[in-house]
């Protein structure tokens, strides 16, 4: 399995719920696909595993979920999240406040736009 870094034409993203305490919605991972290194300076992102198994490095912490298990970036922390499987993975993610502009990409490569 060669990597593979998700573009905004690769990934499915499902956008739930957006109001004035938080935004909510889904994102499925096709095996290899990533989700490049990021941070929110004002926003707090909460990741549900739905299916499948997602990596998900949080700082220097890196997590695997499964489906039910959650982890938590804190504003300030860069984050990226991955599917390191052969399979789908499905992602759940709440991020308070609801700043979907709240992105700083903590890698050079401009052209990748995910």
């Amino acid at each position: 399995m060669g990597e593979h870094t998700a573009t905004a034409t690769d990934m499915t993203e499902t956008g739930l719920l957006r109001g004035t305490g938080g935004a909510a919605g889904s994102k499925t991972f096709a095996p290899g696909e990533e989700f490049r290194r990021h941070h929110h300076a004002h926003v707090t992102e909460v990741f549900v595993c739905t299916a499948g198994t997602i990596t998900v490095q949080i700082g220097e912490r890196t997590h695997v979920l499964a489906p039910g298990d959650v982890a938590v970036a804190p504003p300030g922390v860069t984050h990226q999240t991955a599917n390191r499987s052969a399979e789908l993975a499905e992602i759940f993610y709440i991020k308070t406040p609801p700043d979907m502009d709240d992105f700083v990409w903590d890698d050079t490569d401009s052209e990748r736009t995910t």
